[in-house]
C-alpha cells in the first residue's frame, strides 16, 4: 500500500518534470528571439552614432532637415 502510493507520487512527479522540460525550448527559442532583436538594436544604434558623428564632423546637422 504505502510502495504504491510512493510509486504514485514518483509517477506524477515525473510528469510535471517531463511537461516543464518539453517548455524548455520554447523559452530558449524566445530568449534566442529576444537576444537576436537585441543585437540589431545595438547594430542600428551604433550605425546611427556613427552617422551622427560624421555629421557633426562635415558640419551638417540632419536633426533640423526639412528634406528640402
Amino acid at each position: 500500500m504505502v510502495l504504491e502510493e510512493k510509486t504514485l507520487e514518483l509517477d506524477k512527479m515525473i510528469g510535471t518534470y517531463k511537461g516543464e522540460i518539453q517548455e524548455m525550448p520554447r523559452s530558449i527559442q524566445g530568449v534566442d528571439n529576444i537576444r537576436r532583436e537585441l543585437d540589431v538594436n545595438n547594430k542600428m544604434y551604433l550605425f546611427l552614432l556613427e552617422k551622427d558623428k560624421h555629421a557633426h564632423c562635415t558640419g551638417r546637422d540632419y536633426s533640423t532637415s526639412t528634406g528640402n
